[in-house]
């Protein structure tokens, strides 16, 4: 069997669902400080 991967031709959009930790929440917070682009967070913890 064989795979082939091409790089996208544009911009990558997904979802990515992870667990509502405490540290995680934080790591998406400080990302999305450091990013350019703004994108929604939901899930967080509120511990």
């Amino acid at each position: 069997m064989t795979y082939s991967i091409t790089a996208p031709q544009g911009p990558i959009r997904g979802t990515v669902k992870l667990p509502s930790s405490k540290s995680e929440s934080n790591r998406v917070l400080i990302i999305q400080s450091l990013c350019g682009d703004k994108f929604e967070i939901t899930n967080l913890s509120e511990a």
